[in-house]
């Protein structure tokens, strides 16, 4: 527990103002922090963090680090990815087990509500459908 104290201690100071931490994993070998920002993130910002993280190996952390951004088709797990998702495709399922797919069109902190533009199989028709962040189970961006 204290590793983990002193690592998210460490990426506070580590971290512009616009990233965040999306998922930090520590292991005692190792830890594995996943970074993103509301403008994408960088091999450089990776290697900055990890330059930041691994100064503390000499001090209190023994262990390996690795740090990394989401990939392409991650799972949305920070509240703020669904702000960069706007405007992108994305895929959901619900916690009733539907999934939908369709194109993000706003998301609304405040109401923790995404709005959501879905097309018809048919290609003729789209409806516009707005959810609560607690009816999905998991969401995805996809490429279109």
């Amino acid at each position: 527990m204290v590793e983990r104290q002193l690592l998210e201690g460490a990426l506070h100071n580590a971290l512009r103002e616009d990233e965040f931490v999306v998922e930090l994993e520590v292991r005692p070998d190792r830890a594995r922090v996943v970074i993103d920002s509301l403008v994408g993130v960088s091999i450089d910002d990776c290697v900055r963090v990890h330059q930041h993280l691994t100064s503390l190996k000499s001090t209190s952390w023994d262990g390996g680090v690795e740090v990394s951004s989401p990939g392409v088709g991650s799972f949305l797990v920070h509240p703020r990815q669904w702000e960069t998702a706007v405007g992108r495709d994305i895929m959901l399922w619900t916690t009733d087990g539907c999934q939908l797919t369709g194109r993000l069109l706003a998301y609304a902190p405040r109401q923790q509500m995404i709005f959501l533009v879905r097309k018809a199989k048919n290609h003729r028709q789209s409806s516009a459908l707005s959810l609560s962040i607690q009816q999905i189970s998991k969401a995805k961006t996809v490429l279109a």
